[in-house]
């Protein structure tokens, strides 16, 4: 089984999937981060896609490293690794679906029974009190608890954080049982990050998730 074409479609200017087809008429699609759908469209298909064309989509391995190692100079970050990672994920429902297996089969079996699931906030236009409710009403739903995302994303420092104000609310509202989750996106320095850890410990935080950039 060969790659014949890998296709890079944008939906409504911002949703960015691509579509990978083979010789053997099985098609494997994957899913970008909508960050910047203008400039992963311009990797996939000018940087990327000639190194998948043309080799087995078996060889995730060393198609992934070819992705990551031949186009160095635009930088091996960002956009280059979400245009890769759709690339990857089309390439697994590939080899999913030639086994006739779910990846999670082919991926070393199933680990737990069930999975816990938690709510996700993705809003930034709340106050502490609005997210606190919001948070409520999921834990109403069954759930077992909820992410935030308090901050400017890639700030610096710099920008809107309401982090511990909107942990607060939730503790007096959600109680001590419900789990929090915090995602300033990339929003500290590291000193910063690190005073705000500590304080979100008072408050039984279990997830602090990218407080800062992988290179910073």
């Amino acid at each position: 089984m060969k790659v014949t074409k890998v296709e890079s479609l944008v939906l409504l200017g911002r949703f960015h999937l691509v579509r990978i087809y083979t010789d053997d008429g099985i098609d494997g699609v994957g899913e970008l981060s909508p960050m910047n759908a203008a400039v992963t469209h311009a990797l996939v298909e000018k940087a990327l896609a000639p190194m998948v064309v043309g080799e087995s989509p078996f060889d995730v391995e060393r198609i992934w490293h070819r992705m990551f190692h031949r186009p160095y100079k635009l930088g091996p970050m960002g956009a280059q690794l979400e245009a890769m990672a759709g690339i990857d994920i089309a390439l697994w429902d590939i080899i999913g679906k030639a086994a006739g297996k779910p990846l999670y089969e082919l991926l070393g079996g199933r680990f737990r029974p069930k999975a816990d699931v938690y709510a996700s906030s993705m809003r930034r236009d709340l106050s502490p009190r609005q997210e606190a409710e919001r948070a409520l009403s999921f834990k109403e739903q069954g759930y077992r608890a909820y992410k935030i995302h308090s901050a400017t994303p890639w700030m610096y420092d710099s920008g809107f954080d309401q982090s511990l104000e909107t942990v607060r609310e939730m503790r007096k509202l959600c109680g001590d049982d419900f789990g929090i989750l915090i995602d300033p996106n990339n929003a500290y320095l590291p000193h910063t990050a690190l005073k705000i850890g500590r304080k979100l410990e008072e408050y039984n935080v279990f997830h602090f998730e990218e407080p800062i950039p992988a290179y910073g």
